[in-house]
């Protein structure tokens, strides 16, 4: 008896505190370790990856795959992946995923919309696919949040994708690493 009594007063006890945590969708807060570079000065270079909309269950956007001439001519150290959208009206929340070539990158949900709109953001440390971005030809980035719009959920999801890669510096060429 005791026990149930401490367990409703503890589940009760949390559930205040994630409502006074998150009164509403504000950029929801995302768990990843820290992202961090191997040093201070490190040239790095951010370029486009993907821009499109999610409107419905089968739209599936996607873009070949453009490294910057400036960003392919090194090896790189550190590839970071931003991930970026915006939607507003009415929309239940949505799984996704992120695809670069045959891999898939990240997996994903989406917060519920507000009337007036919301943008959330987050970044995945990729590196460990930077071999394969780098050497392979001809690679698309692909999105899937299946969605549905029609006069009821109103929210087309807008999705922007960003890699900033890091390229090597000459300590990092010369060690290995």
């Amino acid at each position: 008896m005791k026990i149930r009594l401490i367990f409703s007063i503890l589940l009760f006890i949390t559930l205040n505190v994630l409502i006074v945590s998150f009164p509403d969708s504000g950029n929801p807060f995302v768990v990843v370790p820290d992202i961090t570079t191997t040093s201070d000065v490190v040239t790095s270079c951010t370029f486009s990856i993907l821009s499109g909309s999610c409107s419905s269950w089968s739209e599936v956007p996607n873009q070949l795959l453009e490294i910057p001439e400036e960003c392919s001519d090194s090896l790189w150290s550190k590839v970071i992946l931003t991930f970026t959208a915006q939607e507003q009206g009415v929309q239940y929340d949505r799984f996704g995923a992120i695809w670069i070539g045959d891999i898939e990158v990240v997996r994903t949900t989406t917060p519920e919309p507000t009337d007036s709109g919301i943008t959330w953001t987050f970044d995945r440390d990729i590196s460990v696919y930077s071999e394969y971005i780098r050497s392979t030809k001809n690679i698309s980035t692909y999105i899937s949040i299946p969605n549905n719009v029609d006069s009821t959920y109103t929210g087309i999801i807008q999705v922007e994708l960003t890699l900033t890669v890091y390229l090597a510096t000459d300590e990092e060429l010369s060690s290995g690493s």
